[in-house]
């Protein structure tokens, strides 16, 4: 979770079958950082490919790509507000 001048910002949960939301792209660059520094083993989050502006900064920030992949939906769908990472399991 990260959290400034008493307001909570965004949240994390680190792992595969985990996801995440922010209020921008910086603040899920921080999560995404604390997770993988934090975990006992490499870690692996899904960042939709309409995200290019947050893929591009996380890798600046040392992250790396290991799989494209396209989240898909059946049915009637409505894309998050702000900055978000899904689930394997959405």
């Amino acid at each position: 979770m990260i959290e400034r001048r008493g307001r909570i910002r965004g949240y994390l949960i680190s792992a595969i079958s985990g996801h995440g939301v922010a209020e921008s792209d910086d603040d899920m660059i921080a999560l995404l950082g604390e997770g993988a520094r934090l975990a006992p083993f490499p870690i692996s989050q899904f960042i939709p490919l309409t995200s290019g502006k947050l893929m591009r900064k996380a890798l600046a920030e040392g992250h790396r790509l290991r799989k494209m992949m396209n989240l898909m939906a059946l049915g009637p769908y409505e894309e998050p507000n702000g900055v978000w990472i899904p689930s394997i399991l959405y």
